[in-house]
C-alpha cells in the first residue's frame, strides 16, 4: 500500500459510508456539501443564504395563531441557515 500526505483539493471516498471527504485548510472536511445553488432534477431549491426577515409584530388585528406559526417558520428556516438571524448583518 503507498501513502501520500493530504495536499489543498485532495478528495477522497471514504469506504465504510461510501461518502466523500476533501482536504481543504489543512482539514478534513466530510460529508460536506459546497457550493453556490443546489439544482435537483434542473430546478434550482436551494440558494445563497437570503437576508434576516423579522418576526410579526403591529398592525391593526392581531393573530396569535398565525403569528406563533409564522414564528416556527421562521425559526426552522434559521435553524437551516436559509435565511440570516434577525440581529445579523444583511448579506451582499
Amino acid at each position: 500500500m503507498r501513502f501520500i500526505s493530504p495536499f489543498e483539493g485532495l478528495e477522497v471516498l471514504c469506504t465504510w459510508d461510501g461518502s466523500r471527504a476533501v482536504f481543504r485548510e489543512d482539514k478534513w472536511l466530510h460529508a460536506e456539501l459546497c457550493g453556490s445553488r443546489l439544482v435537483v432534477a434542473g430546478q434550482q431549491v436551494v440558494g445563497a443564504r437570503s437576508n434576516a426577515i423579522d418576526d410579526p409584530a403591529g398592525g391593526d388585528i392581531v393573530d396569535a395563531e398565525a403569528r406563533t406559526t409564522i414564528r416556527s417558520i421562521l425559526r426552522a428556516l434559521r435553524q437551516h441557515g436559509l435565511i440570516g438571524e434577525v440581529d445579523s448583518e444583511p448579506l451582499g
